[in-house]
């Protein structure tokens, strides 16, 4: 089980390392980053899709949740309506 699990990692990164070539020819990250755009998507898409890849592969899950904490202990009473003022 071990050694194709291997397998199927190299592949991944190798197919994401020749979209992400193939998608950034032509630009010159010297003169700053990729502009947004259709190509900087694709690529961001591409990277989400192989990272996904390499968590199943690994037998991972991931997942999200939103905490809501009360921080009046560190920050005094009030703290979200002051917070509200810097936006």
């Amino acid at each position: 089980m071990m050694p194709s699990r291997i397998v199927l990692l190299i592949i991944d990164g190798m197919i994401l390392t020749f979209i992400v070539t193939i998608l950034s020819f032509g630009h010159d990250f010297r003169k700053g980053p990729m502009k947004n755009g259709c190509r900087k998507y694709i690529i961001y898409f591409a990277y989400h899709v192989c990272c996904s890849f390499y968590l199943i592969i690994c037998g991972m899950t991931t997942s999200m949740r939103k905490l809501d904490y009360d921080y009046s202990y560190y920050l005094g009473p009030n703290y979200k309506v002051n917070m509200s003022n810097f936006k």
